[in-house]
Formats: structure tokens, sequence, C-alpha cells
């Protein structure tokens, strides 16, 4: 009885009612994996250990998974991610260890590893064109399908470019 409870429960969450009865090979790939999330998180465990879980999912999917995880965080679970998705590693984790070719190269509290390298990268998405950023500090522009990366010489230089995004009446949408 319990069982069928949170199953409910989960597969409401998942948006998956319609699909209960179906045998998984027919689902899309991104139900396949809220089914996998689901039998991960159904027995109700301490520790959590996902390996790419917004792989395959829609932007609306993804939201539901990124809520789902805020409230299993909530709930006191520790979740372990394996994930190249680095967004998602700023969102939900206070400590990450970072592997090459199977051994350790960077562990501990994401904001200090942050701190402790340089500033030298801006990426930038705003309404229009970039106004000329020919200043001291810019040592580099690459345009991307909808963003700017903007390779700066010091954190500094991201105040310089603010201004001149101000006073061209720029719309920032991330900075």
């Amino acid at each position: 009885k319990e069982s069928k409870t949170k199953i409910n429960y989960w597969v409401e969450k998942f948006q998956l009612e319609e699909y209960i009865n179906k045998p998984i090979e027919t689902l899309s790939k991104g139900n396949q994996q809220k089914v996998q999330i689901i039998s991960t998180i159904i027995h109700d465990p301490d520790i959590l250990i996902f390996d790419e879980p917004f792989s395959g999912l829609d932007p609306v999917n993804s939201e539901t998974l990124r809520n789902i995880v805020i409230e299993l965080v909530n709930s006191g679970k520790y979740i372990i991610f394996c994930t190249h998705q680095t967004h998602y590693i700023e969102e939900f984790c206070d400590k990450i260890s970072i592997f090459k070719n199977g051994i350790q190269t960077i562990e501990g509290n994401l904001f200090n590893i942050k701190k402790s390298y340089g500033r030298n990268k801006l990426i930038l998405e705003i309404d229009g064109n970039l106004p000329n950023l020919k200043i001291y500090g810019v040592k580099g522009i690459v345009k991307n399908k909808n963003t700017y990366e903007i390779e700066i010489l010091n954190e500094n230089v991201a105040g310089d470019i603010l201004n001149i995004l101000y006073n061209n009446r720029i719309k920032i949408f991330n900075f």
C-alpha cells in the first residue's frame, strides 16, 4: 500500500500518469529517464547518486527535475551528481570533485575553488548587438548563437563592460 502511494506521488510529480501501464521501451528517452529517476528515489534513500540526470530531458522536464532535487535536498537527502552540466553543479552543490582520467584533480568547496581561479571570462546574453568594447582589459570576443563570450584581463574589467552596456541602454539577460 505504501509503495503504491509513493509510485502515484512520483508519477504525478513527473507527469507520467498516461504512461503508467506502458512498457518502458515504448516511452521517449526523456520519459524513460524520468522512470529511472523514480526507481532511484522511490525507496526513499538518504543518499542518492545521479549520473547525468538532466540528460535527455526537455526544458520543462528539466525544471520539474530541478524542483524535485530541491525538494529532496530540503528533506535532508544527500545527492551525488555526476554531470558535465556545470550550471546544475553551481545551483545544487556545495562541494565538488573534478576527475580527469580517473584521477581527482580538484576537490573542495565550490565557492572557494571558484575564488581561487582568476575570473577572466565573461558570458554575456543581451538584447541586440554588443556595443564597441575596445577598452583596456578586453582580450577577445567570441559571438556564439545567443551569447557573447568575452575574455578579459581580470574581473575588474567586467564592471567597465557593465557600465558600457548601461550607458548604451542595452537590455541584459545574463551577465
